[in-house]
């Protein structure tokens, strides 16, 4: 039987019939129908691979010129390892690492400390049952010390302030010696003296005030009056401290000083002495230390050396320092604010305090016999010019005066010598006392 093809039915359309029926209107929109899924990302291409590293040159020598200077020409250093040559006669060597340069400094600094702590000693100091211990130094092979004047001070309230008993701990033989003052500056806060030795060690003094801003120093004393010869580093924050009218001239540091490193020693790199601690500052964490610079206590210990040969001289042996009756101040940013002086240059010290008939309280002394007196390094600290005056001349010095401060005048001052009540020691309070 033949297939037979299926009909395709057809739908009929049916017709609405005639009438008055209107069209309906449109529905409400449906809703938004959900967002599909979105396609799955592409694979990543392969990382390439890492190119190999190349190998490292050798490192270039380095030359150090600093301040790791030595006077023994026969000296090497064969104990420290990649120097080219130990030979440090010119106070210069080569070395191939940081390494190297850093045993150098320190071994450097341990040869100085060999060969200069046995001109160090400790010094004790007795007066009415209380005891008190500084340093000091050997400045002569016949047992001239120098110290600071507060170590043998007994009291700043006493009138005979040296103490009753001196003792003085000499290296290395580790033994006692009895000790004479003969000569003290008290407010400079200097002091020699004598003890029976010879053919001793000593420190030659260099002028200070060939010392620079960012140099190396070393000090050298017995810290806590303990008999530990210390050893201290430290960097040269301003060579010219002058702030003050009861602060000698000093270089201060940032090397770290207590009770016991009184009168100890200050040391260049050539084992020089520029120094003789003497003072400190602290606040906080952050501390200075101040040692009087050897150019103004050169002149003193001259004066007292000289006077000591003359044996019909009585010990001890006063420095006839000059006085002009005021403290001061040095000028600056704030001391010219408050005068509402910005105009004016940053020059000179102004007077805090005055007891002279010439000078008046906030009267500001630019000028001292001719020289620009301030703290900074191209002007002259006022109380070292004042100090090493005779008493009895007349200087003559310039000012400033209120109100008008634009204008300076010349006017002519009196020096004296130092009243009875003004013969203190401004840091004797750093005397490290205890009974016994």
């Amino acid at each position: 039987m033949p297939y037979a093809i299926p009909q395709r039915r057809r739908r009929r359309r049916r017709r609405r019939p005639p009438g008055n029926s209107r069209k309906g209107g449109k529905g409400p929109r449906g809703a938004r129908g959900a967002r599909g899924l979105p396609g799955s990302s592409g694979l990543r291409g392969s990382i390439g691979e890492t190119g190999t590293i190349g190998n490292i040159g050798p490192i270039g020598e380095m030359q150090l010129d600093g301040p790791v200077k030595f006077t023994d020409p026969n000296f090497t250093l064969s104990s420290v390892s990649d120097v080219n040559g130990t030979d440090l006669k010119s106070g210069q060597i080569l070395m191939r690492s940081m390494d190297s340069w850093i045993n150098v400094y320190y071994s450097g600094l341990n040869y100085l400390y060999k060969n200069c702590i046995s001109s160090v000693v400790n010094i004790l100091q007795i007066h009415n049952g209380y005891a008190g211990s500084g340093s000091g130094f050997f400045i002569r092979s016949d047992g001239i010390i120098l110290t600071a004047a507060h170590v043998v001070l007994s009291s700043i309230q006493s009138k005979s302030p040296i103490a009753n008993e001196i003792w003085v701990h000499t290296y290395p033989e580790n033994a006692a010696h009895s000790a004479t003052v003969i000569g003290l500056d008290r407010l400079y806060d200097v002091a020699l003296l004598k003890v029976n030795l010879e053919n001793r060690d000593y420190l030659n003094i260099r002028d200070s005030r060939e010392v620079e801003e960012g140099e190396f120093v070393v000090t050298l004393g017995q810290p806590l009056g303990t008999h530990v010869q210390s050893i201290t580093l430290g960097v040269v924050r301003d060579r010219k401290w002058a702030d003050r009218s009861d602060i000698p001239e000093s270089i201060v540091s940032d090397y770290d000083t207590v009770g016991g490193n009184s009168g100890g020693v200050v040391l260049t790199s050539d084992q020089k002495v520029v120094g003789i601690l003497s003072w400190g500052l602290a606040v906080d964490s952050f501390s200075l230390s101040g040692a009087i610079a050897s150019h103004v206590f050169q002149p003193i210990v001259n004066y007292i050396l000289k006077q000591y040969d003359n044996p019909q001289i009585p010990l001890p042996i006063k420095f006839p320092a000059a006085y002009m009756g005021i403290s001061y101040a040095p000028v600056d940013l704030f001391v010219l604010r408050q005068l509402n002086q910005l105009s004016l240059p940053i020059e000179g010290y102004i007077v805090t305090s005055s007891s002279n008939s010439s000078l008046k309280v906030n009267d500001i002394i630019t000028h001292f016999d001719g020289q620009v007196v301030g703290q900074n390094n191209n002007q002259e600290p006022l109380g070292t010019l004042i100090h090493f005056s005779s008493p009895g001349l007349t200087k003559e010095i310039q000012i400033r005066r209120a109100p008008n401060y634009q204008n300076s005048s010349t006017i002519s001052v009196g020096l004296s010598a130092i009243p009875q009540q003004q013969d203190r020691l401004f840091n004797a309070l750093q005397i490290n006392k205890k009974k016994i």
